[in-house]
């Protein structure tokens, strides 16, 4: 058995635009080689345990597919230094990330059992199973920022737009986290595409004698706009005993809220 790892290879180019401004390219290609999990050979409704540790499609877990997941990425960034007292950086990121095997996290069935996907378990979860993963957005857009001014405010933004991420269609088999999948991985479409807003206000106020005592006023302003968009759907239409899932395809998760938060900081 080997140990898990991974190969990536990276290529980047950045330039100057001037004192204060540069902008970067930069291509990322990033491969799964091995990982280390566990198998059953078990048939569907089996309650057999037989637990394997091992790599997937070798050895003594022949029975399963090789465990796959390719990252292709594209980054476009910028950064721009306002004179002394602000700073805007912005990025881009074009990727693609595909495969059969979601990572230490089983995002599928949102159970976190590191080295124990539950959808990658045993030899019947295989057929569908290869196609954009649960954390797959094709687009991804960041920027941020923050400036102070002469009066002592600073204020701080982070911005960012992404695409929604894929759908899949799963059935329930012999208990209630143990799934298959009823069409191709990534193929029932995507959730919607997400923005989201925040901002901070901090004014610092000196106590006593200089430096002495400090006092720093923040005002946090998160999810300005309150899109509350689904970020997460039921996908399991079937339950044990070929049951029709109630909540298929009901949301199951929204973005926070807006929410004001107000903060106080004493140093010394």
């Amino acid at each position: 058995m080997s140990g898990s790892y991974v190969d990536e290879v990276t290529l980047g180019y950045e330039r100057s635009l001037g004192p204060d401004m540069r902008i970067g390219v930069r291509g990322v290609a990033r491969t799964l080689g091995d990982v280390v999990t566990i198998g059953t050979e078990a048939t569907r409704n089996s309650n057999e345990i037989g637990s394997i540790v091992g790599n997937p499609g070798s050895d003594s877990l022949d029975f399963l597919e090789k465990a796959e997941r390719r990252y292709r990425a594209l980054e476009l960034t910028f950064d721009w230094s306002i004179g002394d007292n602000g700073r805007l950086s912005a990025s881009y990121v074009l990727s693609r990330n595909r495969g059969n095997f979601p990572g230490l996290y089983d995002s599928d069935s949102r159970l976190l059992f590191p080295n124990q996907a539950s959808i990658f378990e045993r030899p019947y979860q295989m057929p569908r199973n290869y196609g954009p993963l649960p954390n797959d957005r094709t687009h991804a857009l960041k920027v941020w920022g923050s400036f102070r001014f002469g009066f002592g405010l600073n204020v701080g933004t982070y911005f960012t737009a992404q695409s929604g991420t894929p759908l899949s269609r799963y059935e329930t088999v012999d208990i209630a986290f143990r799934q298959a999948f009823l069409s191709q991985r990534g193929s029932e479409g995507r959730t919607p595409s997400i923005w989201d807003l925040s901002t901070r206000l901090s004014y610092p106020v000196a106590l006593g004698p200089a430096g002495g005592w400090k006092m720093n006023l923040t005002a946090d302003f998160l999810h300005i706009g309150n899109p509350q968009k689904t970020v997460l759907f039921d996908q399991t239409q079937t339950l044990e005993g070929g049951i029709r899932n109630p909540t298929f395809e009901k949301a199951l998760a929204f973005q926070d809220p807006f929410t004001v938060r107000l903060g106080l900081a004493v140093g010394f």
